[in-house]
């Protein structure tokens, strides 16, 4: 019988300060982000209108973590993606 492995995934959403800020440096100091949910059993996350709004021009940051509990499977970076940024237009 063959195994499936099921990852779930934590998503979290800083609103960075300004453009002089390392995001990959906030997005770790940040304790209560702009938006956070954990155990997402998806690789799809549809940010809806029950989520914070985003500001125009306003510059954000993104990262995504393996919430991988049984450690079945080695990711790099502590479990962590790339820590992404966009700006609200």
């Amino acid at each position: 019988m063959a195994y499936l492995y099921q990852a779930n995934f934590d998503f979290k959403l800083v609103e960075l300060p300004d453009e002089e800020v390392n995001p990959n440096a906030y997005i770790e100091s940040v304790t209560i982000p702009m938006y956070q949910q954990k155990n997402i059993h998806s690789t799809t996350l549809i940010y809806g209108n029950n989520m914070p709004i985003l500001k125009a021009n306003k510059r954000y940051a993104v990262r995504v973590t393996t919430a991988d509990t049984e450690k079945k499977v080695i990711f790099l970076n502590e479990d962590h993606s790339f820590v992404t940024t966009f700006t609200c237009k």
